[in-house]
């Protein structure tokens, strides 16, 4: 697992630990955490640039051979994310029933404005199910990349890592 924070992050030391707890007996490999300089050249501050620096490290550091890269997912999203419980092994189902789709696709979820809508106005909760239905119909139809949760191969995430660009979906 690894988590990429922003250098101007307040109380990082402290979310590594803490971090560092809840997750040290689930099952990863290792835990790793990576802090984005802030004002590097060419980069604008946000979660893609820390995303990217974080994968760069990680894989400039990894004994993997590129071929064995094909075997290993990336998924990416923000600190508030919930996955279901069963999401890695749907996208490990998904991604060897496609034959293992290595270099040419993104798998995306659409993104969905539903946490908490109940207790939101009622405005709030209209604007957020149309944007919701809004943007899964044009998701694949105009290649959007909503930047929200998305897993792609390892190798097709080193060729984009490298590239220093964000990955579309496709």
């Amino acid at each position: 697992m690894v988590t990429s924070f922003e250098e101007r992050t307040p109380d990082k030391q402290e979310k590594c630990k803490y971090l560092q707890n809840k997750f040290k007996d689930v099952g990863f490999e290792q835990i790793i955490f990576t802090v984005h300089p802030y004002s590097l050249p060419n980069e604008i501050p946000g979660k893609c640039s820390n995303s990217n620096y974080g994968l760069r490290m990680v894989v400039s550091q990894m004994n993997v051979v590129d071929d064995d890269m094909k075997n290993i997912l990336v998924t990416t999203c923000y600190a508030d994310s919930k996955c279901p419980p069963d999401y890695i092994a749907a996208l490990t189902w998904k991604y060897l029933q496609e034959n293992q789709p290595v270099l040419t696709t993104t798998y995306q979820s659409p993104l969905f404005y539903n946490r908490k809508l109940d207790s939101l106005s009622f405005v709030t909760r209209v604007i957020g199910l149309l944007r919701s239905l809004l943007m899964l119909g044009a998701i694949i139809p105009f290649n959007i990349n909503t930047m929200n949760i998305f897993s792609y191969s390892l190798s097709l995430a080193k060729k984009k890592v490298i590239s220093k660009s964000c990955p579309k979906s496709s």
